[in-house]
């Protein structure tokens, strides 16, 4: 009988331990809110008062009856708890304890409610931090990742992918103190508020079911749309999974933002790289040099009348702004209209002379020196010397060259893993989310 008590046991803890962390699926997440500064009074409301808990053994120490309550952080150590008379309750130690009300009921704070406990820290920066169950977790999470819009088996899939991405990410701010943030960086988390009836039903389907691979919880790794092509994550950030290699994508081609086309002023461009730290002076050209097995921009050449600067495609995202430029998925198209285009003869200006040389070839550029070198940079940008500006500046005239870059790109977000609105096809066209699961994770188990 004892033998048959231990073996269910180590078979439960199997289902309730994520291997990669040692964390239990039943134990509860630290998720940061928000910051918190020195001398900041934060507001805790709800309906039933307030029990004060110490933080490691969960004892409680002192029960507040008012609805609410403010707490005041007088520096990295210590916080005051005032009732609604503004009376001082009690001051404390910030790291030891926990608020939690007192019918389990949601705590507003900051203008959004919360379910589980509210606990405060100080590592690096200070912190709101909400603690509660992952599957409470996801209810939150759901909403703001998806959308109750989407078709029932894509909800499936999108919640057990957030479970998975969850649990296999929990040292993520280990660093920090806890385990993941309320933003992208993480996944979108916002509480109660905007909780839908039928994602909390999803979520309870869906509870305890995890992506695994190998034997292990594996990275639920999702994003808006991949226009047709997945990412690796080598590519995207290095480290392979086998589960998360490029390749092509048709449920993901004819959804919102598989192609897109921007339009950006060469000032414009100038000043956000001016921005970023990147001083090349006048902006010439743009050359993608790099390409990943995803196609995407790996890194491009950035020409100034300055000098040149190589950076990836995805500081080059971040520069110009990830809601605009949608992915590293993209092209540089040029004006027509441009000789840069062309394979036209053009007037190239060397260094110190005031000659010039035409050449039927967009293969040369000028070197420091009385002559023409053949290489594949273009149409003389990488000239060098003291009249670099001059020689650049009568080259811009030239080549009659547009003020504007127009860039066509496909899919929205790093292009990882699932595709949400190719999750949403496969949906519609009657895959179940296993099937889903299975498709964006190849290899792996659902369970």
């Amino acid at each position: 009988m004892k033998k048959w008590i231990i073996s269910l046991i180590l078979v439960m803890s199997m289902f309730l331990m994520n291997p990669i962390t040692g964390i239990g699926i039943s134990e509860d997440l630290d998720i940061s809110i928000g910051n918190i500064n020195i001398g900041d009074n934060i507001s805790l409301e709800n309906d039933s008062g307030f029990h004060i808990k110490e933080r490691e053994t969960n004892r409680n120490i002192i029960t507040i009856e008012d609805k609410k309550i403010v707490v005041r952080i007088l520096d990295r150590e210590i916080l005051e708890i005032r009732d609604t008379s503004n009376k001082e309750v009690r001051t404390m130690k910030i790291e030891e304890v926990l608020f939690e009300s007192v019918d389990n009921e949601p705590i507003l704070i900051k203008s959004n409610r919360y379910r589980g406990k509210i606990l405060f820290l100080f590592k690096n920066n200070g912190r709101i931090i909400n603690r509660l169950s992952i599957e409470e977790y996801l209810y939150g999470v759901l909403p703001r990742e998806m959308g109750a819009s989407f078709p029932t088996e894509a909800l499936k899939a999108q919640a057990v992918a957030s479970r998975s991405f969850a649990l296999s990410n929990m040292s993520k701010h280990s660093k920090e103190g806890f385990h993941l943030c309320n933003t992208t960086h993480c996944q979108v988390y916002g509480g109660i508020d905007g909780e839908n009836k039928k994602i909390n039903e999803i979520v309870d389907l869906t509870c305890g079911i995890t992506i695994n691979y190998n034997g292990k919880v594996a990275e639920g790794i999702f994003h808006s749309n991949n226009g047709g092509f997945i990412e690796s994550s080598e590519s995207a950030w290095g480290g392979q999974r086998d589960y998360l290699m490029a390749r092509e994508d048709p449920y993901s081609t004819n959804s919102p933002n598989s192609n897109w086309t921007v339009e950006y002023s060469r000032n414009e461009i100038s000043s956000k790289l001016n921005s970023a730290g990147i001083n090349i002076g006048q902006l010439i050209d743009i050359n993608i040099i790099e390409k990943s097995d995803g196609k995407r921009v790996k890194n491009l050449e950035i020409i100034g009348s300055n000098k040149s600067e190589n950076i990836t495609g995805a500081r080059f995202r971040t520069i110009l702004g990830g809601t605009n430029l949608k992915s590293t998925y993209f092209n540089i198209v040029k004006d027509n209209n441009s000789q840069m285009n062309n394979e036209k003869t053009e007037k190239i200006y060397m260094i110190n002379k005031d000659e010039t040389i035409e050449k039927n070839s967009n293969r040369v550029f000028i070197a420091n020196s009385l002559k023409v070198i053949e290489s594949e940079k273009i149409n003389g940008l990488n000239a060098i010397g003291k009249d670099r500006n001059k020689i650049l500046n009568e080259y811009l005239e030239t080549m009659n060259m547009t003020n504007e870059f127009t860039i066509k790109g496909h899919g929205y977000g790093h292009g990882v893993g699932m595709s949400q609105y190719g999750s949403k096809v496969m949906a519609e066209e009657g895959f179940d989310f296993e099937d889903i699961l299975k498709y964006y994770y190849p290899g792996v188990q659902i369970y």
